[in-house]
């Protein structure tokens, strides 16, 4: 996700909000890129969110707060991707 800088730290909070008002999400996690590699394509900051099932994931997405907080994030939101996955165990 790419963010607008000024108001980054009041939309982490609200992301960070929804954590204590979807049941499903089990975790949240947020950083930005400290990598030397500079292959971001200009991301600034990644979400991470774990739930307890992929019917929680829909959950999440068709939740009141979350629709809420899309419409305040968006406007400052450059670009975004989102990538829904299962875990899966290295094969070593």
């Amino acid at each position: 996700m790419k963010l607008e800088l000024p108001r980054s730290t009041k939309l982490i909070r609200d992301m960070a909000n929804l954590f204590n008002l979807i049941e499903p999400m089990k975790s949240l996690h947020w950083g930005m890129d400290v990598g030397a590699e500079k292959k971001i394509q200009g991301f600034t900051h990644v979400f991470e969110c774990t739930f307890e099932s992929m019917e929680g994931i829909a959950e999440y997405v068709a939740r009141p707060a979350h629709k809420e907080y899309a419409k305040t994030v968006m406007p400052n939101v450059e670009k975004f991707q989102v990538f829904d996955y299962k875990l899966t165990k290295a094969i070593i």
